[in-house]
Formats: C-alpha cells, sequence, structure tokens
C-alpha cells in the first residue's frame, strides 16, 4: 500500500533552501566556482564535490507538472475503448475493469515520468567527465531530484519511474546509466502521512553499476539525517 500524501510546502524554495544545506557539508567545493580558475573546458560537469572529492552531487530541480496527466491519459483510454462510465471514478476502477489494465497502468506511470530520461542521461555525462576533469576516477556520484512543486509527481510515482530508467540497458546489454552510484529523491511538494505524523518523504537508491554500496548507503543516510535536521523537519523514508 502507498502511504497517504497530502500536498505540502514545508520550503518555500527547496532548490535554495539545498543548495545552502549542501555548504554544510565536511569537504563542500562548489564545482562551477573550480572552474573559473581553470582553462576553458566544454565537457559537463556536476555541481558539487564533498568529503574531500569522495562524492560528487549533481542536483536536479522539478518544477513543472507532467504533459501527460493520469485524468487526461483515462479519458482518452475511455474514448478510444468506447468505454462509459457512470458517476465518480478513479484510475483504479477503470484499469481493475480491464483485462489489459495493468500494463495500461505502466504504460501512464512511465509517460508521466519520462522528463526524467533527458535528465538522467545528462546526470550520468555529468558524472562521468567531473571524474575526468578533477582526476578522481574513484568518486562516487550521487544526483538528488529537488520535487519543488509538481504536484501530479507523487513520492512513490517517482520512485517508480526512476528505478524503471536505472534498470534500463544498452543495445549491447550493458548498463544504460554506468556513472552514477546512488541517487536521492526530496518531495517539498507532499507530506507523507503515516501512524507516526506527518514528514517530508524522501527515497533513496543504489544505481545496479554502483562502485562502492556500504559507502554509498552510508553517504545517503548521512544526507538524509542531516538534511532532516537542518530543516527540523522529519523525514518520512522509502526504504531503498
Amino acid at each position: 500500500m502507498i502511504p497517504q500524501t497530502v500536498p505540502h510546502s514545508p520550503l518555500l524554495d527547496v532548490q535554495s533552501r539545498f543548495e545552502s544545506f549542501i555548504q554544510t557539508i565536511p569537504g563542500y567545493e562548489n564545482i562551477d566556482a573550480l572552474m573559473q580558475a581553470m582553462p576553458p573546458d566544454q565537457r559537463h560537469r556536476a555541481d558539487y564535490l564533498l568529503m574531500n572529492r569522495r562524492f560528487i552531487v549533481e542536483q536536479k530541480v522539478l518544477l513543472v507538472e507532467p504533459a501527460k496527466s493520469p485524468q487526461a491519459f483515462v479519458q482518452r483510454l475511455l474514448r478510444e475503448r468506447r468505454l462509459f462510465v457512470t458517476g465518480k471514478t478513479t484510475t483504479r476502477r477503470v484499469f481493475d475493469s480491464l483485462p489489459d489494465g495493468k500494463a495500461l497502468e505502466r504504460k501512464m506511470l512511465l509517460g508521466m515520468t519520462k522528463n526524467f530520461e533527458d535528465r538522467i542521461d545528462l546526470a550520468d555525462e555529468q558524472a562521468r567527465d567531473t571524474r575526468q576533469i578533477f582526476g578522481i576516477p574513484d568518486a562516487l556520484a550521487i544526483v538528488v531530484i529537488l520535487n519543488q512543486s509538481a504536484r501530479t509527481l507523487h513520492p512513490e510515482l517517482l520512485r517508480y519511474g526512476l528505478s524503471h530508467l536505472l534498470s534500463r540497458t544498452a543495445r549491447d546489454g550493458s548498463p544504460r546509466y554506468p556513472h552514477n552510484d546512488g541517487f536521492l529523491v526530496i518531495s517539498a511538494s507532499h507530506s507523507l502521512m503515516d501512524d507516526g505524523g506527518a514528514g517530508m518523504p524522501v527515497f533513496a537508491d543504489i544505481s545496479q553499476t554502483c562502485r562502492s554500496v556500504p559507502d554509498t548507503v552510508a553517504f545517503l543516510d548521512s544526507l538524509v539525517g542531516e538534511w532532516s535536521r537542518y530543516n527540523g523537519l522529519p523525514i518520512k523514508r522509502y526504504e531503498h
């Protein structure tokens, strides 16, 4: 069962808040600032170096609702299948009534998170190039996705779409995204409700090509804990 979420804005500007927060992490270095003192370089680069350059962090911010809403998908489906539903209905009721409902629901969910693809593609290049630029081939790379105002993108939906992307392979069968080790999703657009009360939902996971699972998991756990303390807000975590 998906825990209940409600629209919530504990942080007025999660991007600015995170950019201030990350400066409190040991070994913080702003890569753009570092690059100003270096020869021009057209390679892609991430946002931060942390922990004496043991970790690379790239942040992505979600500001726009997905173009393909669940309501529009279901309405088109009803028209195409010539289905008539009386009274109030839900996407769950529609999908449960169809023999291929699970496949259709999966198509809808992946359509809503498709804009992730370009961002994850770029983030992978940024991790690869940042290692090359600074000569840190063993550094672990983390992508932080900040959901500022895309309320349609429920935390569980973000998790679903991201997990799907991370499982994809290239034509030769190798992992499509080999250069990032872990991912952290923070939603400032929802509050997760459970028996323990309300809190900001987060989701952390590692990639299938993670260079060091123990170090990556420990870093993600530490980052989540520090983020909670920094904001004075409890964290409701979807476990990796």
